[in-house]
């Protein structure tokens, strides 16, 4: 079935669009799965470190963010979740989601006791220097480390 705008044109493209916006949170997991376990690390009990959890970059607004469901599923898959968010200090109530985590600071300890950092929303506060010296296992879902110029076998993209 194909909605149509109120002009009668097909609006399949933006349908589509749409689809793919609702998977991509589990293909994030999935992604995390495969890394981990490329690693030889099982996902349950894995210290996962999300950094950002805003909607876009630069901006304090979680209103349809897809770190929600990926926080979710990580937890629901057997993650340790932490988070990092320069400009979201508590994961505030949503309709859908009841999450109780607070930002970490983002120090090179953090970033080495966790499993494996998973980058959700590319804010240019944080660290990407600190995040690669320090991560043994990085999934990008923003290419934000190859933008700043990094790269190796440490780093999944999804």
């Amino acid at each position: 079935m194909c909605i149509r705008d109120r002009y009668g044109h097909a609006t399949r493209f933006i349908e589509l669009a749409g689809e793919i916006n609702h998977r991509m949170p589990r293909f994030v997991v999935e992604r995390v799965v495969d890394a981990l376990n490329s690693k030889g690390k099982a996902m349950r009990g894995a210290k996962i470190l999300v950094l950002g959890i805003a909607y876009k970059p630069n901006v304090d607004d979680i209103r349809e963010t897809p770190a929600a469901e990926v926080i979710t599923l990580l937890m629901d898959r057997g993650g340790e979740i932490s988070y990092h968010d320069p400009h979201v200090p508590e994961f505030p109530s949503m309709r859908k989601y009841e999450i109780k985590l607070s930002s970490r600071e983002l120090t090179a300890d953090e970033v080495r006791r966790s499993d494996c950092i998973v980058i959700i929303t590319d804010h240019e506060a944080i660290d990407w220097r600190l995040v690669n010296e320090n991560a043994s296992l990085i999934v990008d879902t923003r290419d934000a480390m190859a933008r700043a110029g990094y790269s190796g076998t440490h780093i999944f993209k999804a």
